[in-house]
């Protein structure tokens, strides 16, 4: 982890589990070296360590958990989609934080699938729970919507907003998230979770529509052209207009 940098590519997974390589267009942590606390988790044939919150994908969810909700027996999943029973957890201390981000979301770290993303409740193993348990959504699927901006500005307009790094390792645009949501959502009051969730909403909706739509790598481009000739366009009409007039 500690060679890998901003375009490089990692295995991750697709929707239907087929193996592919994408490629990392930012960290969402990364300090090489801070000592962190990690759960060591051996299943039959692999191993990892990972921090309690991040997320991992077990055979029985249909969404990752955190890591620290795992007990032995449970099964986690693979890059081929067959699932490996955890033999043994334990709490080891080591060195360097990293977490790639990838256009999928996922990663696969020593055969076995994770998720790029953690958890930022504690509550619940599976879901981010907001307006009082009004509405739930996944936490992987919660970041993931949060981060469309991030693969946008990063996939399809310059790989610089993405390597502007906070002091703690985390970039600029995460850390400032993560803020955010633990402000709105630290008080349990319902009226800020509201007015969060509504800006947040308007903020995102743009991004995820655009990258939906053409793709977080096109979607700049396509969008620019599109605006141009519009205005090209209007810009013609106007002149053609105005000559008109004075010709009349």
């Amino acid at each position: 982890m500690q060679k890998l940098k901003v375009g490089d590519k990692v295995q991750t997974t697709t929707e239907t589990d087929t193996a592919e390589y994408q490629p990392v267009y930012a960290f969402g942590h990364r300090s090489p070296t801070t000592l962190g606390r990690f759960l060591q988790i051996t299943t039959d044939t692999d191993s990892l360590e990972i921090t309690s919150e991040h997320l991992l994908y077990i055979a029985d969810k249909s969404h990752p958990v955190r890591a620290d909700s795992i007990i032995v027996g449970d099964k986690l999943q693979t890059a081929d989609g067959s699932a490996n029973q955890v033999k043994k957890i334990k709490t080891v201390m080591k060195e360097g934080l990293y977490a790639p981000l990838t256009p999928s979301g996922k990663l696969v770290i020593n055969g076995i699938q994770t998720s790029a993303y953690i958890a930022l409740q504690k509550d619940d193993q599976e879901l981010f729970t907001t307006l009082n348990g009004l509405i739930t959504i996944p936490h992987s699927s919660y970041i993931h919507l949060y981060l469309a901006p991030l693969r946008v500005v990063c996939l399809g307009v310059s790989s610089m907003p993405c390597q502007l790094i906070h002091e703690n390792g985390m970039p600029l645009y995460i850390k400032w998230g993560i803020d955010a949501i633990n402000m709105a959502h630290g008080d349990s009051n319902v009226y800020t979770e509201l007015l969060f969730a509504v800006i947040s909403g308007i903020f995102l909706s743009g991004f995820v529509a655009v990258e939906a739509l053409f793709g977080a790598t096109l979607g700049p481009l396509i969008v620019f052209s599109v605006c141009f000739a519009y205005s090209f366009v209007r810009k013609t009409h106007a002149v053609k207009t105005n000559n008109a007039k004075k010709a009349a």
